[in-house]
């Protein structure tokens, strides 16, 4: 990855870029397979778990697509490929839930996995994976929290945008909060970014991306502050927020780069009208 070589880098930083477009197709396509699976099977409406499985999928995304599908249903998720004659995959969970201790629960049936509270691998045979599904499924709904299956954000601080961006700031930099905040990184279980608040937003301008996610130019009455934001899969939000009335969000604090120009982006989490 370290090289003086001009071509070189050139060709490293091509391979790369492929790579990520290539996992990127595979990861939507996978999620909208997935996706498929379970609002075609009417079993899944009742489970407090999903899991699901197609041979052919690929190994090294179906961790992102758990994720997804637990953006579309929040359960603790499961989802399983085959692999060298296996069927392996990846867990992720709901906010509490312990995925790893369900999955102990569940040791007799799997050849091994590993992995902490929010997330977890595992790898079992075959003829194990309709046991394994329903012993999880019964793990899971025995175990499981009710008030666990319903989202949550949990909010740290509530902020004005007056407040991101000092007045002598210029607007068109990163602000002195988001460079703090990076001095905290990395962040992950038991460290987690920074959940922000805003009330009473407005848009100035707004697009759909890809058909799917929201891209907001952003500000607050009383402030000279426009903030740009990106809300990911939350086409279903647009007439709330381009109906011209306020709303309130939460996010993170990123930092968004294009030729060469790094600014400041919210990544919004949620979206909800003002009260």
């Amino acid at each position: 990855m370290v090289s003086n070589n001009l071509e070189e880098i050139a060709s490293i930083a091509k391979e790369i870029n492929e790579d990520n477009l290539e996992r990127r197709e595979l990861d939507k396509e996978i999620t909208s397979n997935a996706l498929g699976i379970i609002e075609e099977n009417e079993v899944f409406k009742s489970r407090k778990s999903t899991v699901v499985f197609n041979e052919k999928w690929h190994k090294g995304v179906v961790g992102i697509v758990a994720s997804r599908l637990i953006e579309k249903h929040f359960k603790p998720t499961i989802v399983l490929t085959e692999s060298n004659g296996k069927i392996t995959g990846s867990a992720r969970t709901v906010n509490d839930f312990d995925i790893h201790s369900a999955l102990v629960e569940c040791e007799e049936l799997l050849e091994q996995f590993g992995g902490h509270n929010h997330a977890a691998g595992m790898t079992l045979s075959k003829e194990k994976l309709d046991e394994f599904v329903l012993k999880f499924e019964d793990v899971v709904s025995k175990t499981i929290d009710p008030s666990d299956l319903i989202p949550q954000e949990n909010v740290d601080l509530e902020i004005t945008f007056n407040e991101i961006f000092s007045s002598n700031e210029n607007r068109m930099k990163i602000p002195r909060l988001k460079r703090i905040l990076n001095q905290l990184e990395p962040h992950g279980p038991g460290n987690m970014k920074p959940v922000f608040m805003s009330k009473n937003v407005f848009t100035t301008d707004v697009r759909l991306l890809k058909d799917a996610h929201l891209k907001l130019s952003i500000t607050q009455p009383n402030t000279d502050v426009v903030i740009e934001a990106i809300g990911f899969n939350m086409a279903e939000k647009m007439d709330l927020v381009a109906a011209g009335l306020p709303f309130d969000i939460t996010f993170t604090l990123e930092s968004n780069k294009w030729r060469e120009k790094e600014t400041l982006q919210l990544n919004i989490k949620d979206i909800r009208p003002t009260i």
